[in-house]
């Protein structure tokens, strides 16, 4: 059976965001060098309405994820729902939760939609294995597979993402 395949490659470990402490003398331009990404990106992050930051604080380091690490189940508001109850009851971080839909928008009225993010975990390839058995394993679409790894070869070896 033929497996399908894209001719890029890249670092299969999932990174999550991090958390730094800050050390006097840091500033935010210095963290953000240090650890790879952009000033806005921190400010974003840490939801900052300044570059002000002071010791023993903790800053989230935003981390990038391969495309396809994260995918979205639909899940439908239930009267009294509210955004900490749905966070508990599916196990997803509130932060996430607000990061993935858009707060303005959300009021969270009996039967609105909202989107919840879910991590792709990782599955390495076996020899006896095949699209059809990994589909299946896995519960997932072909659509769905190609679009978890748009930059990896589907083959013995490879390690991929899965529902």
């Amino acid at each position: 059976m033929k497996k399908y395949s894209v001719f890029h490659s890249y670092d299969r470990r999932l990174m999550k965001n991090s958390e730094y402490i800050v050390r006097k003398g840091d500033t935010l331009f210095k963290i953000a060098k240090d650890n790879g990404v952009a000033v806005e990106d921190l400010i974003a992050a840490n939801n900052l309405t300044s570059n002000l930051i002071y010791p023993g604080q903790v800053i989230l380091i935003p981390r990038t994820v391969p495309s396809g690490s994260v995918y979205f189940e639909e899940y439908l508001v239930q009267d009294l729902d509210t955004l900490e109850k749905i966070a508990t009851k599916l196990n997803v971080r509130l932060d996430l939760l607000t990061k993935y839909n858009d707060i303005s928008k959300i009021v969270l009225a009996e039967n609105q939609v909202i989107k919840i993010p879910r991590e792709y975990t990782l599955y390495t390839i076996k020899p006896e294995d095949t699209l059809e058995s990994i589909l299946s394993m896995h519960n997932m679409s072909l659509e769905e597979l190609i679009n978890a790894n748009r930059d990896t070869w589907l083959q013995v070896g490879s390690t991929i993402n899965v529902k």
